[in-house]
């Protein structure tokens, strides 16, 4: 599924609040290169479910240690918290931590995996 329908199948069924849809289009069009939509559909998923749970104050839980060490010491990292920060940007305030990891672990995911197929993505 494309990612615009995947947020407006999201958005209409208010499974995302409005700001949610609003910031995670911001970072399709921003983020998400060209013919990748696919690698990105967690993460991006998981941007517009991490503003959603924060605004509707639900309750957060942090992924476990043991994943986090290889996202900690993953050579993405440093690109990921970029990113991170420009979505909090654009959304007007910051993550707490356990979706910061989260959000660090989804991002280093998919930036590695577009180095390992060879692409540049920015």
């Amino acid at each position: 599924m494309p990612l615009m329908e995947r947020v407006n199948m999201l958005a209409e069924t208010e499974t995302i609040t409005k700001t949610a849809e609003d910031v995670v289009r911001k970072v399709i069009v921003t983020q998400v290169p060209k013919g990748k939509e696919e690698a990105y559909a967690m993460l991006v998923t998981h941007v517009a479910m991490a503003i959603t749970r924060v605004e509707r104050e639900e309750e957060l839980s942090a992924p476990p240690e043991e994943m986090m060490k290889e996202v900690y010491s993953s050579d993405q990292l440093a690109s990921a918290k970029e990113k991170v920060e420009w979505v909090e940007e654009q959304w007007g305030q910051s993550f707490p931590q356990e979706e910061k990891a989260f959000m660090y672990m989804h991002y280093v995911t998919v930036l590695a995996s577009m180095i390992n197929e060879g692409d540049d993505e920015e």
